[in-house]
């Protein structure tokens, strides 16, 4: 629990830094930052809430993890495992995560470990676009989109 407190003390100072006097691509990175730190300790919280206690708990296991194993860097959700492929993402922002956003991820990537791709249906302006997008940026890989309609041609 103490490094628990740091991280929140962490994010405190951080958010201090925040200002009209930054320089805007450090405030941007900040920000970035920022949301990453704060997503990563809700679902701390959210682990020690329900009292996770092992790495084969499900609430563990759904979660989107990085591991460095062999100077490699591996992304893990449930059972499915990727490289994380170091294609520059530029200081893109960020998806605020939400827990329909984790179910994306996660259906996402067991679709992709399974050799198969995916296509998120719902209204228009929702995120599934973005949500896609977010969950390549986490992959370390780069993801165009391309609207098709009535007048595309092949």
């Amino acid at each position: 629990m103490k490094k628990y407190s740091n991280y929140t003390s962490q994010i405190v100072k951080l958010s201090g830094k925040l200002s009209n006097n930054t320089a805007v691509l450090l405030n941007s990175k900040l920000k970035l930052l920022l949301m990453d730190a704060i997503y990563n300790l809700y679902i701390v919280n959210n682990l020690i809430e329900i009292k996770v206690t092992s790495l084969t708990d499900w609430n563990w296991e759904k979660c989107l993890r990085f591991y460095l194993r062999n100077n490699d860097v591996f992304i893990r959700i449930a059972d499915a495992e990727f490289s994380y492929t170091f294609e520059y993402q530029g200081n893109q922002n960020k998806l605020v995560h939400t827990t329909l956003t984790d179910n994306c991820y996660l259906t996402l990537t067991q679709a992709l470990q399974m050799g198969f791709g995916g296509n998120p249906f719902g209204p228009a302006g929702t995120g599934k676009t973005e949500s896609v997008k977010a969950l390549g940026s986490q992959l370390g890989r780069q993801v165009l989109v391309f609207n098709c309609d009535e007048v595309s041609s092949t």
